[in-house]
């Protein structure tokens, strides 16, 4: 499935002259929700990415890839600031954080992300302060710096309204409470809170479920997955249901 996948990703790219961006392991939690996987291959698949990933890093070959790589989040964020910095297109720095942030340019990430922050502060709209803070806690954890990436991440649960918050999934292609509860998880884990950690994981899923969206129910089940893989405490796994 993965190598069809990966054979239609390709074409569309040729036909449309841009390349198609996907994050493998959510290619892999694609897989997960359809066939299913045992957590030794969810393992390996990580492991496998993980050393390609490395090798790029180290033979500086990651930087000759992304020159092929289109900035369309550059333009996008240069033309956002031209307008204004209108406060419906706030999603705009935040993918550019992600943008940098996957490159490994996290000074950079956070910097969009701590003007995002101030944005949204200065314009007293607290569903921009929802991902403000959830791409806050997300980057800060890719850093290490876990109590503050934690605090960031209460935050955005805390200011996360239901009814009133709901269009953020079209702007943020995910639901930033669902995988706001993921991300912490992580946290919590590494943290020393496993069990916190779980019931968090479990929440996201369970939520994810209930809303029946299926990228960010793909993104908590990754983030579930390497729980499981890091962790010798906790139970089975089943594909698809909390554990």
């Amino acid at each position: 499935m993965l190598f069809g996948f990966g054979v239609f990703l390709v074409s569309s790219g040729l036909f449309y002259g841009l390349p198609v961006p996907v994050q493998p392991m959510k290619a892999v939690s694609a897989v997960i929700l359809t066939n299913g996987l045992r957590p030794g291959e969810i393992a390996a698949a990580g492991l496998l990415m993980g050393a390609l990933l490395f090798a790029l890093g180290v033979t500086g070959a990651i930087g000759r890839v992304s020159r092929f790589i289109p900035q369309s989040y550059a333009r996008a964020y240069e033309l956002w600031k031209q307008l204004g910095s209108p406060s419906e297109f706030l999603h705009i720095p935040r993918g550019q954080s992600i943008y940098h942030a996957i490159r490994g340019r996290f000074d950079l990430a956070l910097r969009m992300d701590k003007d995002l922050l101030r944005l949204s502060r200065q314009r007293n709209d607290p569903a921009r302060l929802v991902l403000a803070h959830y791409s806050s806690g997300r980057t800060l954890m890719f850093t290490g710096r876990l109590s503050s990436s934690q605090s960031h991440l209460e935050e955005a649960l805390a200011l996360y309204d239901k009814v009133s918050h709901s269009s953020l999934v079209d702007q943020a292609g995910v639901d930033p409470c669902v995988t706001a509860q993921a991300v912490l998880g992580s946290v919590l884990f590494c943290l020393g809170y496993p069990d916190q950690a779980v019931a968090r994981s479990n929440g996201a899923i369970a939520e994810a479920q209930r809303l029946a969206h299926q990228p960010s129910l793909a993104i908590t089940l990754a983030f579930d997955a390497r729980l499981h893989c890091s962790s010798e405490t906790t139970q089975p796994w089943v594909t698809g249901q909390p554990s």
